[in-house]
């Protein structure tokens, strides 16, 4: 993640506003910030989900899918 340098989204929201999709798990805190900076608009549907990353895991599978199903549920 921290290699990318020059990023271009893709039109996310337009695939939101258009389909069925009720909620988005980004995978890491980078992913989150930047979703956030490029869509904020999309706040209400977004979830940061902790870095499964093995450089970078934090939590355990068990925690991680704890948080997982706590999103799903809501």
């Amino acid at each position: 993640d921290s290699s990318i340098k020059k990023i271009t989204p893709n039109d996310i929201e337009y695939i939101i506003n258009n389909s069925n999709i009720k909620k988005i798990i980004l995978n890491g805190k980078l992913a989150y910030n930047l979703f956030i900076k490029y869509f904020p608009s999309l706040t209400n549907i977004s979830y940061y989900l902790p870095s499964t990353s093995p450089a970078n895991a934090k939590c355990s599978l068990e925690k991680l899918k704890e948080i997982l199903l706590d999103i799903i549920n809501k």
